[in-house]
């Protein structure tokens, strides 16, 4: 086992080829030569994939060159919701384009922990309140009757 340590570090490159440093200029070579070797920037754009460093692309984000796209690699889908609710309501109520615009809505997450639970996020229900987290920061009105 020792050997393969040794003979490893010993072709890493990072050990120098002289056993005697000539002067200094020799050290600061050496050194710069190792860590221009060794911790080199990944580039964008030459067909490898360095992760951690460069992930698939995603927004404005990541390098899609190399890694693709998250929605590609993830398998994501597209999902879309709709909303409906019915703003008639017995005669003498109020009109159903008074009680629309009164109406708001936003998606939030539940207090109940079996969401939590369902989707493994390891977390109690205290950690996300109704309302700190929705998707949208303003509550969203109906623009139409239908």
């Amino acid at each position: 086992a020792s050997y393969s340590v040794v003979s490893t570090i010993a072709r890493s490159g990072l050990i120098p080829e002289e056993s005697e440093a000539s002067d200094v200029q020799y050290i600061l070579d050496w050194v710069q030569a190792t860590l221009e070797g060794v911790w080199t920037d990944p580039v964008c754009g030459d067909d490898k994939c360095e992760e951690p460093f460069e992930f698939a692309f995603y927004g404005r984000f990541g390098c899609k060159a190399d890694c693709g796209s998250y929605l590609d690699r993830m398998d994501v889908t597209a999902v879309q919701v709709d909303l409906y609710y019915d703003f008639h309501h017995a005669r003498g109520s109020l009109t159903a384009p008074t009680l629309m615009k009164d109406a708001l809505w936003n998606l939030c997450p539940t207090e109940d922990s079996s969401f939590l639970d369902r989707f493994s996020l390891g977390r109690n229900s205290s950690d996300i309140k109704h309302g700190t987290a929705c998707y949208y920061e303003d509550d969203q009105g109906f623009d139409q009757l239908q």
